[in-house]
């Protein structure tokens, strides 16, 4: 992959590391080249990147299903989509810092903030330490 200069796929795993998920992002270069044909390049790339968020999502979703034991649906009623993008972050990295999530969500500190909050206190995670050398920690499901 490296060779032919596309994107490092990416890793997700469980703590224990006996289940992982790997995305790998698609080529620029093949999408510009095998599925323009006959169709604008826009067209085609807005489709396969909303492809690619769909099954992104999919796979996420059944991520914290499967290594978590939560619903996702449950998750995403009461919380809202966002709490997706944050979980899995979280389980990536325990140790983020609220601006650190903002970045890598996309989502504003205050939003990262009411999140955590609301997460916090219906126990679906906690934080273990303290507040500057501390981590996230996603509760399972029992």
């Amino acid at each position: 992959m490296k060779r032919n200069g596309s994107p490092e796929p990416i890793f997700y795993t469980d703590e224990e590391r006996i289940t992982f998920l790997v995305t790998f992002p698609v080529h620029p270069d093949f999408i510009n080249k095998s599925f323009i044909k006959n169709s604008d390049q826009e067209t085609t790339q807005e489709t396969t990147q909303e492809t690619t968020q769909e099954t992104l999502k999919l796979i996420k979703e059944s991520f914290l299903r499967d290594v978590y034991g939560l619903n996702e649906r449950y998750l995403r009623d009461k919380y809202g989509i966002k709490v997706l993008d944050l979980l899995l972050a979280l389980h990536e990295n325990p140790n983020l810092t609220i601006p650190k999530l903002s970045e890598l969500t996309s989502h504003s500190s205050s939003t990262i903030e009411k999140l955590l909050a609301r997460l916090k206190s219906d126990e679906v995670i906690t934080r273990k330490g303290s507040r500057k050398t501390g981590y996230w920690e996603i509760i399972f499901n029992k």
